[in-house]
């Protein structure tokens, strides 16, 4: 029984280590994905702000 105990022990911190691994994993792929989504964000604000100037552009374009 002693050797099943130890058996089942070692299997235990076996899962503990795997687990400690897998969430340090999804640390990092979370803070990418927060990396990933300010760029996103950044490019769409960024083209928003050129697709307005066009649009500024050709509506005095029009005007003239």
């Amino acid at each position: 029984m002693k050797e099943e105990l130890e058996k089942t022990w070692k299997r235990l911190k076996v899962a503990e280590e795997a687990e400690e691994r897998l969430c340090s994993q999804l640390g990092e792929f979370e803070a990418e994905a927060v990396d990933q989504a300010r760029a996103y964000r950044a490019r769409v604000i960024d083209l928003v702000e050129q697709l307005s100037a066009a649009q500024k552009l050709l509506q005095s374009m029009a005007s003239q």
